[in-house]
């Protein structure tokens, strides 16, 4: 996972945020199971409890939540800036590995070493 900048975030989402850009975060994680390196959110209150207990390095939150913390980065919408920060640095997919018993490929084709040939 690459280590991505609290202020990179910040600015990816529009959010507002007051504490330091620098800290850089590895990861997400739910609330309740973030460790300081990563990011979390609060999307439903009810789970708002846990944001007293979280060691989430950062966390995006709700515009109108009441109160405040440094690591807080304050957004119109949680959840979605989570999909959108989730697909931009941390969807990292394993790359597929080997042939496909489904693959269909030439009996003149060369294939090169450690090469990947999908279903087509």
């Amino acid at each position: 996972m690459p280590a991505v900048s609290v202020g990179e975030i910040v600015d990816f989402v529009g959010g507002q945020f007051q504490g330091d850009r620098e800290r850089r975060v590895t990861g997400v994680a739910a609330l309740g199971e973030a460790r300081e390196e990563q990011l979390s959110f609060l999307s439903n209150r009810k789970y708002a409890p846990q944001l007293a207990e979280t060691k989430a390095g950062a966390i995006l939150v709700p515009q109108n939540l009441t109160g405040d913390d440094e690591r807080w980065i304050r957004v119109d919408d949680p959840y979605f800036a989570f999909a959108r920060i989730m697909t931009r640095w941390f969807s990292a997919r394993p790359m597929p590995k080997g042939i496909s018993p489904e693959a269909s490929i030439a009996s003149s084709a060369k294939l090169g070493t450690n090469v990947a040939v999908g279903p087509f």
